[in-house]
């Protein structure tokens, strides 16, 4: 105990007298000077020490305060006029894009093609038939009221195309006939013309069964080999011909619609006369009385009633949609 009284009692010494080792090692200073002869201040190395102590009490308490929040990441908007940052709102479900309605706007190609000839359409299907058409008579300049658009049958002007179950690149098949072309066909008879007709025509309520000519076929019976005739039912036209049929000399008939060319063929044993569509003026039909599942069918390709091709037992199912294609 009296050694560290000693050394205290020494320490304060040397405090008052001002003087300390600058190592901080606490040997004894004689004088102003160290063993080495440097000069240390003691004020100095006290006023050092305190201040080393201060910025690490400082540092200790920076280190051991909470630290902020972490802000989520957001989207900064723009900067108000009281210098206030304005976070954009993330934005809702109810301003969400609804991918199906974008992309049933979008336009799609569809192979449109007229005459075996392609034409190019892109268009939304969310528009209707006669949007198409009105696309189409850019190109062909055939006025929609003259066209015939074929999807799955003659489509409707007022139906969506999307309905109709198209997408991108379905075949679309357009018939139809300019208006020069039609004006150009119904041309005024010649005198003869209107006299085979006098001759030919019937009245439209007068039953063809009942008249000789067309009696004389229909009681050789029905064709062996004709399509079976379905009673109130309409069929799409199939995709091959329409056979078993008979022309009004009783020879086998055939019909093909060729949409992909604008024509109808109507095929016997001896030749195929290849009718354009455009030409068609009228398609009328009648029931046979006693086989109403089966008709009578009158293209007429001029103007007058004396150019109508008949065919005999045609099936009844198909008669809707022969007019549709062939109509005017």
């Amino acid at each position: 105990m009296d050694e560290i009284d000693e050394v205290s009692s020494t320490t304060k010494d040397e405090l008052v007298d001002g003087k300390l080792d600058s190592s901080g090692t606490g040997d004894n200073v004689v004088g102003d000077s160290t063993e080495n002869g440097e000069e240390c201040d003691l004020t100095s190395n006290v006023r050092k020490r305190k201040s080393v102590a201060t910025v690490e009490d400082e540092a200790d308490s920076v280190s051991s305060a909470p630290s902020p929040p972490t802000l989520a990441k957001m989207d900064i908007g723009e900067v108000n006029n009281g210098g206030d940052i304005v976070v954009d709102e993330p934005a809702s479900s109810s301003t969400a894009v609804n991918s199906d309605s974008t992309e049933s706007e979008l336009e799609v190609e569809l192979r449109v093609s007229y005459n075996k000839e392609p034409i190019p359409v892109r268009i939304s299907l969310n528009k209707t038939v006669g949007d198409l058409k009105r696309m189409i008579e850019v190109v062909t300049k055939i006025a929609p009221e003259l066209q015939k658009v074929l999807i799955k049958g003659i489509a409707k002007d007022n139906v969506v195309l999307k309905s109709l179950g198209l997408s991108a690149g379905s075949k679309v098949m357009v018939i139809g006939t300019k208006l020069e072309d039609v004006l150009a066909v119904n041309k005024q008879p010649t005198d003869a013309e209107l006299k085979a007709d006098e001759v030919g025509s019937s009245s439209p309520s007068q039953n063809w069964c009942s008249i000789p000519r067309h009696q004389k076929i229909i009681d050789k019976g029905v064709p062996e080999d004709v399509m079976p005739g379905i009673l109130d039912c309409n069929d799409p036209l199939p995709n091959f011909p329409l056979s078993g049929m008979v022309n009004s000399k009783g020879s086998k008939l055939r019909l093909t619609l060729k949409l992909e060319a604008d024509e109808l063929w109507i095929g016997t044993k001896e030749r195929t006369d290849k009718v354009p569509i455009g030409s068609i003026q009228n398609v009328v039909s009648q029931p046979i009385t006693g086989f109403e599942h089966y008709h009578i069918l009158a293209i007429q390709l001029g103007t007058t009633e004396a150019s109508r091709v008949f065919v005999y037992w045609l099936p009844a199912q198909y008669v809707r949609a022969i007019k549709d294609a062939l109509g005017p």
